[in-house]
């Protein structure tokens, strides 16, 4: 999947907040994600 890269292999996953780069919500669900928490400041 692009601009995904594993912290932990197959369990904790990192990209680039939707401030940078919009998230597909539809494909990270296609993709197995389930729970997304941002850290992004939200500027």
């Amino acid at each position: 999947m692009k601009y995904v890269y594993w912290a932990i292999k197959d369990q904790l996953a990192g990209r680039p907040g939707p401030d940078e780069i919009m998230w597909d919500l539809t494909e990270l669900y296609k993709q197995g994600f389930r729970a997304i928490l941002s850290l992004n400041s939200g500027k």
